[in-house]
């Protein structure tokens, strides 16, 4: 099997989440950012986190926690163990299958509460930004079993919940 290729894109990925967990850590620790306001809790976790550790230490860590989620949903879309693809693709569609089916007003309502499911409604409505990032940490509950192996994710990561771009 080749893996040049695989090598590659992990390099890359592991660079662009750095960049963009950086960037979403200066917006959400600036003073009076919306974060401080809606994730008090998760909030000062990270602050503790950046206490006890150095800032690079703490990015590279949720970097890390960011990419092994995304490979394990995307492991999970390929191999259907989702009833929908989560960061992957319907076939011959370029957004993810759980955003498409959300704009068409499909969202499952044993997974997502009724006040979960208006605020992603209205998300898709234009009233706030990034539907994406509030269906993507639901579609990580699903990974709660897959957990044992890699450990409970840490609560501070879902404050710097990134959109990877690769």
């Amino acid at each position: 099997m080749e893996t040049a290729k695989l090598k590659k894109f992990a390099q890359f990925a592991r660079r662009s989440l750095i960049e963009q967990v950086s960037a979403k850590l200066n917006l959400v620790m600036a003073d009076g950012s919306a974060a401080r306001r809606e994730q008090p809790k998760a909030i000062a976790e990270l602050e503790k986190q950046l206490q006890e550790h150095n800032r690079e230490q703490v990015i590279e860590r949720i970097a890390y926690t960011w990419f092994n989620r995304f490979c394990a949903l995307r492991f999970m879309d390929v191999n259907r163990y989702t009833r929908i693809g989560v960061v992957s693709p319907a076939e011959g569609q370029f957004q993810p299958e759980i955003l498409a089916e959300a704009k068409m007003g499909h969202i499952d309502e044993e997974m997502v509460s009724e006040k979960i499911r208006q605020q992603i409604f209205a998300l898709l409505a234009g009233l706030y930004p990034v539907a994406i990032r509030s269906l993507r940490p639901i579609a990580c509950l699903w990974l709660q079993p897959v957990t044992i192996s890699t450990g409970r994710c840490p609560t501070f990561s879902s404050a710097l919940l990134i959109s990877p771009n690769f």
